[in-house]
Order: structure tokens, then sequence, then C-alpha cells
């Protein structure tokens, strides 16, 4: 299925927190998170990748973050998804398990 935008909230974590969430396979809040919308329109059925500017958003070269992912125009079940990761000096590394997360 085609989607024109994706609504994206990115927090900035603490370590002690990752580790919780981490640990308990927790769902983040993303209360205070800065909000973006992305466009990731493309010809119907045409193959399109949309980078997600990560470090923009967490507003600092590296650190520890919750992003979660929102496809309104997708069903209601596929619609939210949240990933943990980092940003180091050489890369972006998100968490290898996909949240499905309620938005808030």
């Amino acid at each position: 299925m085609n989607v024109d935008e994706l609504e994206l909230t990115l927090r900035p974590l603490e370590v002690a927190e990752m580790a919780r969430l981490l640990a308990a396979g927790q769902v983040a809040s993303l209360g205070g998170g800065v909000e973006r919308t992305l466009d990731v329109s493309s010809t119907r059925n045409r193959y399109r990748r949309t980078g997600i500017p990560v470090r923009e958003l967490l507003g600092r070269p590296t650190g520890l973050f919750v992003l979660g992912i929102d496809a309104p125009e997708l069903p209601k079940h596929a619609r939210h998804r949240q990933v943990l990761g980092q940003v180091t000096d050489l890369a972006v590394h998100p968490s290898s398990a996909r949240r499905a997360a309620s938005p808030g």
C-alpha cells in the first residue's frame, strides 16, 4: 500500500530509561518529543527510499532515542510503530525488534 506521508515523533532517551525499556519490552512515552511530517509520496507502486532525519530531530550529533512512526493512511492495526535507537559518530543503530505502539 502506498502512503503519502508519515508522522514522526522523536524523543531523546537517557541510558537508564533505554535499559528499562529494552529489559521490559515496554512502549516508550513520546510526550515532549519533536514532531515532523515526512513526505514519502511517490508514483503508484514504485519503490522509493526516504531517509529519516534522525540527527536533525535528535538535536545533537549522538545519543539514544525513541522514534514513533505513524502512517495515518494505513489500517488502525498497522498504523503505529516505535523504534528504539542510538546515533553514534559512525551511524544510526535502530533496535532489531519492531514495536507496535499507540500514539502518545
